[in-house]
């Protein structure tokens, strides 16, 4: 039987990995035989090959003659390619080699397995290359050119991520929303989310505003917004935790694009504040200052996540006037928020 646990973790990889396209080590034909989506925790358990149980030197023996022969299977197995990186030196080199300059050399460098020469990706590579067997060149330089430069993967044949930031391998099993986020965050700015489509320059200026927020939990709510990350009534519904998927303002159907953009409630808030609800940019402070954007995530967690059912005026005002009084630390946030609320206390507009 396969754990909630996993499939929650296969959906967070494949997600990643459609984002990105990246290369999750290890890759794998056997992974379609478990029937457990990437998750490859049983692997080892259930023995479906030789190479899960089996050092490379006694699958020499057996099995390698017939990888060797098969270079796209050599090339695609992850599983094969991890073992073979942690092979020890000393098993994989020719015979007539044992007591050869080259091999000498390399243990006086300490360098005693495959993967670590790869990792060094120096001239380490050339002695080994002169010393190992025939028939484990062609595994080598595949290897190395998947891996030169990278740190080794976990012994296990357990799934993990680079992050290349941190230049080491993260665990699936043990990866979080919080871990694909920072990886997300570091590698590309994602600018198609379920939200809203930016160009590559508006995503990244706008990505680097939001990370410069005061409030970490309207940080967080604005990137979820971002993302379709909001629990709206038809997604509660869905999941079986209401029973209705209506607006507790209005009645209508819930869902994301209702919460920000079509509730009655929402649009009187918007146009109260003086900003175009018809565009989605305009609404969630695409271009704006950081000091507008720090104000506009307070008002859109109150709309969206908090769903507050005050009068527009009244939220308006308690928003301005907490953080006039210094709520964020950034003085010119305070400034602003004092200069909106003489602005309203003159004209009786807020724009």
């Amino acid at each position: 039987m396969v754990k909630l646990h996993d499939l929650m973790i296969a959906s967070r990889i494949r997600r990643y990995m459609s984002l990105l396209d990246k290369q999750v080590h290890p890759i794998s034909d056997l992974q379609k035989k478990l029937g457990a989506g990437d998750h490859l925790r049983q692997l080892p358990k259930m023995n479906l090959d030789s190479v899960t149980n089996t050092s490379l030197n006694a699958l020499y023996k057996i099995e390698l003659k017939y990888y060797t022969r098969d270079r796209w299977l050599m090339d695609t197995d992850g599983v094969l390619q991890n073992m073979f990186m942690h092979t020890k030196i000393k098993h994989a080199i020719a015979d007539n080699r044992l007591n050869s300059i080259e091999l000498n050399i390399l243990r006086l460098r300490r360098v005693s397995t495959i993967g670590k020469v790869i990792e060094l990706n120096n001239d380490s590579k050339t002695l080994l290359s002169r010393i190992i067997k025939p028939e484990l060149r062609n595994m080598l330089e595949i290897t190395n050119n998947l891996y030169a430069g990278m740190p080794i993967p976990d012994r296990n044949n357990h799934q993990t991520i680079l992050d290349v930031s941190k230049n080491r391998w993260l665990r699936c099993s043990g990866i979080t929303s919080r871990h694909i986020r920072l990886l997300l965050r570091d590698t590309v700015a994602l600018n198609n989310t379920k939200l809203i489509s930016l160009t590559p320059i508006e995503a990244t200026t706008y990505y680097k505003k939001i990370n410069k927020l005061s409030s970490t939990q309207n940080k967080t709510k604005l990137l979820r917004l971002m993302h379709g990350d909001v629990y709206c009534g038809t997604r509660l519904k869905e999941f079986k935790l209401t029973e209705f998927d209506t607006c507790i303002r209005c009645f209508e159907k819930e869902t994301i694009k209702h919460l920000l953009l079509e509730c009655p409630y929402t649009q009187e808030v918007w146009r109260t504040l003086g900003v175009d609800y018809t565009h989605t940019k305009k609404v969630i402070g695409v271009g704006e200052p950081r000091e507008e954007l720090e104000i506009r995530a307070d008002f859109l967690s109150a709309l969206v996540f908090r769903k507050g059912i005050l009068p527009p005026n009244t939220l308006i005002n308690m928003t301005y006037l907490k953080y006039s009084k210094g709520l964020c630390k950034n003085n010119k946030v305070k400034e602003l928020a004092q200069e909106k609320i003489e602005h309203h206390n003159t004209t009786s507009r807020w724009y």
